[in-house]
């Protein structure tokens, strides 16, 4: 099982990776959680012009990771919101190429104009008229705005903003369906302007965020503060001459604290799975942690793991930090030093980043010993860090180690898993295949393996756990129905799998369709007998091989099924009535929706889940007859009842 809803706190490039790989996980609904205190270089001189409008970098990198590129107009679009204004920019050309955005006239020969050659129409009109807004503003303050240096996508954002009435969170909710983002990016606070400040142990004053991430003294930080207005000069020379005990007092008198914005409630309190990314800590995380209201929500959330993924290597805000270091800061600002509330429920780090220019972060000797916030969460060492470049989280390793994580702290019917084999006029296969159930490495996902054999009169034989045997005495063409259906009322595991026909599956194909279910939005896999010409004509020939018309029509029949159930259903699939099918309990419909549709065949089935809108899969898997035991007639017999099925 795998988390349906993601939330994400991160910076500007830190998460990078992890977001991508997000992104790639098409069942996930991700949730970015960003604050909005930069204020270094040109975002510094946007939020001085529009005193109103927080900083909107790290909004704009991330959405140009947000960005699917699988088109010239998504790289485009990425390129759009990065790329840097040259030396030499002015207001006039700036004015031209929106003027040539709105209109689609005039020259597009220059480099800015290649930026949006491919976009569509509608979309360039109204970036067109982003630009052409910030600049009539910054025109109407006076002075000369600087734009060497200044990421296209910020001046953007700032007209946005100006035509959203000056809300920054409808700015970013507005430039996400204009980009056509794959995720949900979102504000932290409710969009108050902030300046970030900070005073280190040894008394120096970050009097604003892009000192807090600058290179700056090996004292730790002391404390972190969110003002209402920026620091004037009377003000920093007051602070020069007050000790580190009336820095600090002076500043938190100053505060004003930020509320959790309605949209990162909802966001927490839908989540099955909450990171806390890697990044720089007090400028691109801890602010986010001091937003009044978040500690609360994240109580309410239903996420069973909340994982903070640690930095590879310290930054300038955090010098000599360990992993503990990192994880009590990120408590302390959440308001829960102690962790009562389980904000924080485990910590993923790499023991095995090798130290270079900047330090790893890494454990303290002690491990384990000191107790305090670190023994109240699972650590989980892993190599995170990716092989190029060098410095970066492993997207895809730090991902899977949360969603592992995840699956471990699930209910015991996750790891639980049933399968229902039935073996009618073929008995004496059963101990060949209890043999196979144990060759297999099921330990390493289920606790508990349930095997069900149907029509088999021996006893069950006795295997030591994780394997339990029973046998069952459905009857019927489609014994499976029965079994299904008890399963789906009553049973306990996550999972069934029903292995029905006169064949032989291999038990092997199960754990595929089981990776498939736990890293998609699918119900159900359907084990195809067809993808394999060799296995498909094989079959056939088992079964129908000394009747050549019966053959043909057989063959004919296969398709004839798949279209059948394409027409039907709108799904096309290789092998509709197969035998070999997986299900998942937390894709099912409630049980009281059961009682509306009469289950008589593996179509009736399919139907069922179909109608109730759980998604289908299929893949290919091994399947072997054998000559002179299948019987045509019960093989003709089943396939006109399942293709009955889809009509009745």
């Amino acid at each position: 099982m795998s988390p349906r809803t993601v939330s994400l706190f991160c910076g500007g490039r830190g998460s990078s990776t992890l977001v991508r790989e997000l992104i790639r996980r098409p069942h996930i609904e991700l949730n970015l959680l960003v604050n909005a205190y930069d204020d270094g270089m040109s975002t510094g001189a946007l939020r001085r012009l529009i005193p109103e409008m927080l900083g909107p970098s790290d909004f704009r990198k991330n959405l140009s990771y947000l960005l699917v590129r699988h088109s010239p107009q998504q790289f485009d679009l990425a390129h759009m919101l990065e790329a840097r204004l040259p030396v030499g920019c002015t207001d006039d050309a700036l004015r031209k190429l929106a003027h040539r955005l709105q209109t689609g006239r005039g020259a597009a020969g220059d480099e800015l104009g290649a930026l949006f050659r491919d976009l569509e129409p509608l979309r360039r009109r109204e970036l067109g008229r982003y630009l052409a807004t910030f600049l009539d503003h910054a025109r109407g303050q006076g002075g000369a705005f600087e734009f060497a240096d200044c990421a296209l996508g910020n001046l953007i954002f700032a007209g946005a903003f100006l035509e959203s009435d000056r809300d920054f969170n409808r700015t970013v909710r507005r430039l996400a369906l204009t980009m056509g983002t794959e995720a949900n990016l979102v504000n932290v606070s409710r969009g108050e302007p902030r300046t970030l400040v900070a005073v280190k142990a040894d008394g120096q004053l970050l009097d604003c965020e892009a000192r807090v991430v600058a290179p700056q003294s090996a004292a730790k930080i002391a404390g972190m503060f969110l003002l209402p207005a920026p620091l004037g000069a009377p003000e920093v020379a007051a602070l020069d001459r007050l000790d580190l005990a009336g820095k600090l007092a002076f500043l938190a008198a100053r505060e004003a604290p930020v509320d959790l914005s309605d949209e990162a409630r909802d966001a927490l309190e839908r989540s099955d799975l909450v990171l806390f990314g890697p990044g720089t800590q007090h400028s691109s995380l801890l602010p986010s942690y001091k937003t009044r209201g978040l500690c609360d929500a994240l109580a309410r959330s239903p996420a069973r793991v909340k994982a903070l993924v640690v930095n590879l290597r310290a930054d300038h805000d955090i010098p000599g930090a360990t992993a503990e270091d990192v994880l009590e800061l990120a408590l302390a600002y959440l308001g829960d030093p102690t962790n009562a509330t389980r904000a924080v429920t485990h910590v993923l780090h790499d023991p095995s980043v090798e130290d270079g220019e900047r330090p790893a972060v890494r454990r303290r000797a002690a491990a384990g010993a000191e107790g305090g916030a670190a023994a109240t969460v699972t650590w989980v060492a892993g190599a995170l860090e990716a092989i190029h470049p060098r410095g970066v989280h492993n997207g895809r390793a730090a991902v899977d180690a949360a969603v592992s994580a995840y699956r471990a702290a699930g209910p015991a019917s996750a790891r639980r898993i049933e399968l229902y084999a039935d073996l009618d006029e073929r008995s004496a296969s059963a101990e060949l295949l209890v043999q196979e159930l144990a060759e297999i490495a099921w330990r390493d996902r289920f606790d508990e393996v349930r095997l069900c054999l149907n029509g088999v009169s021996a006893p069950a034989p006795e295997l030591p756990a994780p394997f339990v045997v029973t046998t069952s005495a459905y009857e019927g063409p489609f014994s499976e129905v029965a079994a299904f259906r008890a399963w789906l009322e009553s049973g306990t595991s996550e999972y069934l799998v029903t292995l029905t026909g006169d064949g032989e599956f291999r038990l092997q194909d199960i754990l595929p369709a089981i990776r498939l279910l736990e890293d998609s939005a699918f119900g159900v896999v359907h084990g195809s007998r067809s993808q394999s010409r060799m296995q498909f004509r094989g079959s056939l020939e088992d079964a129908y091989g000394e009747s050549a018309p019966v053959f043909w029509l057989s063959w004919l029949g296969g398709y004839a099924f798949s279209a059948l159930f394409a027409l039907r259903f709108r799904v096309t699939l290789s092998d509709p009535f197969t035998g070999f099918r997986v299900y998942r309990r937390s894709a099912m419909p409630d049980r009281a929706r059961l009682a509306r549709h009469p289950l008589r065949t593996a179509s009736h089935i399919s139907r069922f889940l179909l109608a109730e809108s759980v998604e289908l899969a299929e893949i290919p898997v091994s399947y072997r007859t054998f000559r002179g035991f299948t019987r045509a007639s019960t093989r003709l017999s089943r396939g006109l009842k399942n293709a009955l099925g889809l009509l009745l």
